[in-house]
């Protein structure tokens, strides 16, 4: 996925500790094995690499497994320099609101540990840009969306894509609100693959029609289909992780608050004036 690559890239750089977090213990281990492996080599002997495994459906454990971390890095004397928060996904069927009251506490929890000048990335999927109108930073999930029936494919596609401009929306009041203090956090959201994203989201929501689901079946009877998704996905993967690094440079100037499409800031993002920084090395990286 990006996020392994994006952990992968900052161990390299000379990460002192990668914390992986996700809601599937499976997957978040075998993530943390592969960057064990890369942390026993000669450029990561000194990176520790953690897993965390927590339910974000639950506001009260996002903000236990915060109050663990603050404590954790507190006794150790250290604080995150890069936070990078990819989606969250549908965590309940009942609730669409629950990522983004997971994202909220998230960010609200984490705030305390966060570096000086730390660099806080939120992607968001391409899906964010078929909206017309976003939901408003900070609003909770709506009920229905562009007249689509509640419960229809239609309104589940609509839906997401809200959450996805919601991430944006939420990105830019963060960045707003952060660049005001002390410690000068920027705080930006993006859609690290731009346009192959856009796509790539397009083609798995096309694919939630029987009709559409289907035609793909039979596509992927036909020699080579495979392959070509298969590497269509590699590039997709690759590309991102590229842009989301990119977007946790210091070395990189970033306008807090502000949208990204791929490493290039989307026309309309939050405007936020902000002092050039210099550059400094990540000492502790949470993905």
């Amino acid at each position: 996925g990006v996020l392994p690559e994006v952990a992968a890239a900052l161990l390299r750089g000379g990460a002192g500790a990668v914390h992986l977090v996700g809601t599937s213990g499976a997957a978040v281990s075998a993530a943390a094995g592969s960057l064990r492996k890369l942390a026993a080599g000669p450029r990561g002997a000194t990176c520790s690499v953690t897993p965390h495994v927590v339910d974000f459906g639950h506001e009260e454990e996002v903000t236990l497994w915060c109050w663990t971390i603050r404590q954790f890095l507190a006794g150790q004397g250290k604080s995150i320099d890069v936070l990078v928060v990819g989606s969250l996904g549908r965590l309940s069927e009942n609730s669409a609101g629950d990522a983004e009251i997971a994202l909220k506490s998230l960010l609200t929890g984490l705030q305390p540990t966060l570096a000086s000048r730390a660099r806080v990335v939120i992607t968001a999927t391409g899906s964010c840009q078929w909206l017309s109108e976003g939901k408003e930073e900070g609003t909770e999930a709506i009920d229905s969306i562009g007249g689509a029936e509640k419960g229809s494919c239609l309104h589940e596609v609509q839906e997401d894509a809200a959450h996805e401009a919601f991430r944006i929306g939420l990105a830019a009041r963060q960045g707003r609100d952060w660049m005001a203090l002390p410690a000068g956090i920027d705080c930006v959201s993006c859609t690290p693959g731009a346009c192959l994203s856009a796509w790539a989201d397009l083609a798995a929501c096309a694919s939630r029609l029987p009709p559409i689901r289907a035609a793909v079946a039979l596509v992927g009877l036909v020699p080579g289909s495979r392959w070509a998704a298969s590497s269509v996905s590699r590039a997709l993967s690759a590309r991102s992780a590229s842009t989301v690094l990119h977007l946790c440079r210091r070395a990189t100037y970033v306008s807090p608050g502000a949208y990204y499409w791929g490493q290039h800031r989307a026309l309309g993002a939050a405007d936020a004036a902000a002092a050039g920084r210099g550059s400094a090395p990540c000492r502790e990286a949470a993905g």
